[in-house]
Order: C-alpha cells, then sequence, then structure tokens
C-alpha cells in the first residue's frame, strides 16, 4: 500500500476526473499533471460547443466531482478556471435554471465518474507516480489488472 498526502491525492483523482470525462464527450486528453504548486492542470483538445450544456457543465465540474465520489478532502484552490467557464456559460440564466443546470451538471458528471470508475484510478495512480502524463499514458485503457491500493495519509507533508 502507498502512502500519500491529502493534498496530492485530491489533486490527482480531481485531474484524472477531467480527463475521463472530457474523454467521454470526445475531447482529447492531450496532458494532466500536477505543478509544482500543488495545484493540476488538464489540456483537452476538441470542440464541445455543439454538446448540450448540461454536459458542458459536466466537463467542468468533473474535478469536484471526482473528488466526492473518491472521497477526496478538497484541497485549497483558487477560483478556478472551471468555475469561471461554468459561469460564462450560465451567462443570462435566471438563478432557479442556473442552479437547475449547475446540479445536473454535477450530477452527470458523477454518473460519468461511477461508470468509469477503474480508468479515473488509474490516471490518478499513474499521476500520483509520475506527476505529468501525456498522449498515449493518458488513452491506454485499463488491461483489467489489480491497481495498487492507494489511501491518503492525513497529517504527511506535501512532497511540493
Amino acid at each position: 500500500m502507498s502512502y500519500v498526502s491529502n493534498a496530492l491525492f485530491g489533486v490527482a483523482f480531481h485531474e484524472a476526473g477531467q480527463a475521463i470525462v472530457g474523454r467521454y464527450f470526445g475531447l482529447k486528453p492531450i496532458k494532466v499533471e500536477i505543478l509544482a504548486d500543488g495545484s493540476g492542470k488538464t489540456d483537452l483538445v476538441g470542440v464541445c460547443g455543439d454538446l448540450p450544456l448540461v454536459d458542458r457543465i459536466a466537463i467542468h465540474c468533473a474535478g469536484q466531482a471526482s473528488r466526492t465520489v473518491f472521497r477526496c478532502r478538497s484541497h485549497t484552490i483558487r477560483f478556478s478556471d472551471d468555475e469561471t467557464e461554468i459561469n460564462r456559460l450560465v451567462n443570462g440564466l435566471t438563478d432557479d435554471q442556473i442552479l437547475q443546470v449547475r446540479n445536473d451538471g454535477y450530477r452527470r458528471a458523477i454518473t460519468i465518474i461511477k461508470s468509469n470508475a477503474s480508468e479515473v484510478k488509474r490516471l490518478a495512480w499513474l499521476l500520483i507516480q509520475q506527476r505529468c502524463l501525456v498522449g498515449n499514458t493518458i488513452d491506454q485503457p485499463s488491461s483489467g489488472g489489480l491497481l495498487p491500493e492507494i489511501k491518503y495519509a492525513p497529517n504527511i507533508a506535501s512532497t511540493f
């Protein structure tokens, strides 16, 4: 069993969830990484403008949804690019519509992550080990083999 810090664990599952949900909607994750400052970044390429609003929001909610599904403690984050993009997408809707579409997008992301849990775990584990994944490493599906058990370890200093 490997122990990793809460922060690293959360960031890895956040970014892995974003990559998998993006791929579900036809986007290609080209780079997923944990940055030196402890934040994460997932680069997706493709066109999502034709997707329904709920699905576009699901892509931006995927990181938080993944942390929820895998019971990761939320890391301290600044106002994220995802939040900025969600606010842009819902601009012009009523408060009730915004709440509805955000909740629907979040639930959609949760459903996709749960149905692809083994892939999210595989990517998160690789990200914890390597800190940066590019190209084929991201795209390789799980071989169905056993993944190492990973648990977060409270009170372990971050390695960044």
